[in-house]
């Protein structure tokens, strides 16, 4: 019994040949159907079903509890889908087996010789000859014309590669899906198998380029960056003919966050980028292709997470040291004066000083005694406060904030009674 029919029953349907049961009429067709059986015990029959559409089926068809069945009737050059189901002896049906389509051809015989064609069209309308022309891309490789043709069997260089029960009779479908086989001239061959059973052979030599199979893309600067600096993007691709073309792309804010191209097809590998005005998140993508090839036959890569922020002024080096001299050295006197000279090294040489003194005038720490003033020279006098004391500058860049700064130190100088 079928208690459920999903999971319960499942059949195999295979298509093993396509026949045409009345070869005096132009229009009508049959094909015979051949499926594995259902291995559940109870079955007692199977149902048949086709139509022009993909599971859109006309009313089962009951051929007994066997697996095979011609339908006879149909409509030559339309392609028809056949599924089956299972029937148990409770009447229980299953439900839909995978489903096949053909494509019903004539029987009649051809009056012109088969051949291996080629057609860049997915209707395959203009097919040539097959005769040594360069395969890449969206290409169709089949066998014409399809007239009383049972079976074809496809080899590649004399290896067997696949064989095709029903029209069309394509060796790729389109060819680009093909991907075992090498760039580099071939002989493709067919076995073509007729409905009396009589065999003929063909052949055509080619030559297949493959696409690209991967690429990538780097910058000479890295993120972040400002506007208006160019960063240079280089592409490198491998795999397909080894002769390329580049199309470069940015996605961010000046682009609306959508993928815009900057720069169309060309042998160019490297691309110069001016960064926009718009701060953000950028990616940076590239695509490659085959020299002269159509633009779906691609690979791509893209920089993400490239930052562009606003513009800030240029930053001047911390001053790299000062020289601080004085033109005494002590002992000193209360009331006596010295005069400190200082010299900024290094950044912008434009400074600023700020003087000090640590002594027993000051409680042994360090006191400001001039602020801030690009003059570099201080004029200190001993405190009456005898005793040992350090005299020290720091320097900075003018207009440049307290914590960059350079400093130094006199230590020793003694003022006595």
């Amino acid at each position: 019994m079928i208690k459920d029919i999903y999971k319960t029953k499942s059949i195999l349907i295979v298509i093993l040949f396509l026949i045409l049961a009345f070869p005096c009429s132009a229009l009508a067709a049959s094909v015979n159907l051949r499926w594995d059986p259902n291995t559940e015990s109870d079955i007692s029959s199977y149902n048949v079903y086709y139509g022009t559409t993909s599971r859109g089926y006309g009313n089962p068809i009951p051929v007994g509890n066997v697996t095979s069945h011609v339908i006879d009737g149909l409509q030559e050059g339309t392609t028809y889908f056949f599924s089956v189901t299972a029937v148990d002896t409770s009447g229980n049906e299953s439900g839909y087996s995978s489903e096949i389509s053909a494509n019903a051809t004539s029987s009649t015989p051809a009056s012109e010789p088969y051949q291996i064609v080629l057609s860049t069209n997915s209707d395959r309308t203009s097919a040539v000859p097959l005769n040594n022309q360069t395969v890449s891309g969206d290409a169709f490789i089949f066998i014409q014309p399809e007239n009383a043709i049972s079976e074809v069997s496809f080899y590649v260089d004399g290896k067997f590669s696949h064989t095709e029960r029903y029209a069309p009779y394509d060796f790729g479908q389109p060819t680009q899906s093909i991907t075992n086989i090498a760039n580099g001239r071939h002989t493709i061959s067919a076995k073509i198998t007729l409905q009396d059973n009589s065999v003929q052979n063909v052949s055509a030599a080619c030559r297949f380029i493959s696409q690209p199979t991967s690429v990538t893309v780097s910058s000479n600067v890295s993120s972040p960056q400002v506007s208006g600096t160019n960063v240079v993007l280089t592409a490198s691709a491998s795999g397909g003919s080894g002769t390329y073309e580049y199309r470069f792309w940015v996605n961010g804010p000046s682009t609306g966050n959508t993928w815009q191209m900057v720069r169309d097809w060309s042998s160019d590998d490297n691309f110069t980028w001016t960064v926009p005005s718009a701060t953000g998140t950028y990616s940076l993508g590239v695509w490659v292709k085959n020299s002269g090839d159509d633009d779906t036959r691609i690979a791509y890569k893209s920089l993400d997470g490239f930052v562009v922020q606003t513009n800030s002024p240029a930053v001047n080096p911390i001053p790299s040291d000062v020289l601080l001299s004085a033109s005494k050295n002590g002992p000193l006197t209360p009331g006596e004066s010295l005069v400190l000279s200082a010299s900024g090294i290094g950044s912008s040489g434009n400074y600023e000083y700020r003087f000090w003194v640590l002594g027993p005038a000051t409680g042994n720490t360090w006191q400001m005694v001039r602020d801030w003033s690009s003059d570099d020279n201080f004029t200190w006098t001993a405190s009456s406060a005898t005793g040992t004391y350090s005299l020290g500058v720091w320097v900075k860049n003018s207009g440049d904030d307290d914590t960059r700064i350079a400093y130094k130190a006199l230590d020793g100088f003694t003022v006595t009674p």
